[in-house]
């Protein structure tokens, strides 16, 4: 079940959020999706802002990540 619903959340993300990356992960025993690439913390914060409405059990975690190119 719970396999199907990340899947299913990480299908909503990349239609609600085109051109933001999203990568879902296996951790015994939960289904994990991730979204985003951010150098810093405070960039993942302005997104974590906008998702609150729609995903409030989201959060903010560092991990390794595909750094965006710089502007």
């Amino acid at each position: 079940k719970s396999r199907k619903q990340s899947e299913d959340i990480a299908n909503e993300f990349m239609v609600n959020f085109p051109g933001i990356s999203v990568y879902r992960s296996y951790d015994s025993p939960y289904y994990k999706v991730s979204v985003g690439d951010f150098r810093t913390r405070d960039n993942a914060f302005k997104l974590y802002n906008q998702l609150q409405k729609d995903y409030p059990k989201a959060f903010i975690v560092a991990e390794w990540v595909n750094f965006p190119p710089l502007e």
